[in-house]
């Protein structure tokens, strides 16, 4: 048998899809999700700080601690609110992006109950695939990114909390310039991802197109079972009368 060097066929691919075998790439989906929230902030940072003030107003007071009751159903709705926005469109660009990657395509062989799935040494044959190298190199790179990001971030917020007693400035004041030079720091992060997430949607296709490549008898056997399909004989009469009328 000849060594598997020729370019998939569109139905070697359907057969891929159908396995569970999709490129996709949880790099790509992550950072477009944080290019997403990035792209929001600006947007958001003012409504976000007018719903907030009220609540951070009371706790810097201590009024929060008259009224106990009051306080927590507060402290409820701020995190339920908190909670709720965020995960709302996390999960809407999870589907999306899921659902782009795949083509709308869907596996329906991974829906059967297979013994090979819970076979040790295939899982540990995947575990240092070369894909597997790749999204752990990946993952490190990203990692030390946004761990640079979030220590800029950081820097800024403890400026902005000492300029607040030294220079008399607001609490809004103090957090409104934080939150700008943290945007603009995380955007060097989150660009950098979306980089290196298309890289890796490119790669992951590329190993999708080499794990499926062909033999020629592979592909001399699926053109002979092509040929004999009804499905292909029905559609070569049904052309050939509309050429013949």
């Amino acid at each position: 048998m000849s060594n598997k060097t020729k370019q998939p066929t569109p139905q070697r691919l359907k057969e891929a899809a159908e396995r569970g075998d999709i490129p996709k790439s949880q790099s790509f989906s992550l950072s477009m999700t944080m290019l997403a929230w990035w792209m929001l902030i600006p947007l958001a940072s003012t409504v976000l700080l007018r719903w907030v003030a009220p609540f951070i107003d009371d706790v810097v007071s201590l009024r929060v601690m008259d009224d106990q009751l009051a306080s927590r159903s507060s402290l409820l709705e701020f995190v339920g609110m908190s909670l709720a926005v965020p995960c709302s469109v996390a999960l809407l660009l999870a589907l999306s992006l899921g659902f782009i990657q795949s083509k709308g395509r869907t596996a329906r062989k991974r829906t059967v109950f297979d013994l090979k799935r819970i076979n040790p040494a295939s899982g540990i044959k995947q575990l240092f695939s070369p894909q597997k190298l790749i999204n752990t190199g990946i993952s490190i790179v990203k990692g030390l990114m946004i761990g640079a990001a979030c220590f800029r971030v950081g820097q800024d917020l403890l400026a902005a909390l000492s300029s607040m007693s030294i220079n008399h400035v607001s609490w809004r004041a103090a957090f409104s310039a934080a939150l700008i030079d943290g945007w603009k720091a995380s955007g060097f992060a989150v660009l950098g991802c979306v980089g290196i997430g298309a890289c890796d949607l490119l790669i992951q296709h590329k190993l999708w197109i080499r794990r499926n490549r062909m033999s020629d008898d592979e592909i001399k056997r699926e053109y002979k079972e092509q040929e004999g399909s009804p499905e292909v004989k029905s559609a070569r009469r049904r052309l050939h009368r509309e050429l013949s009328s």
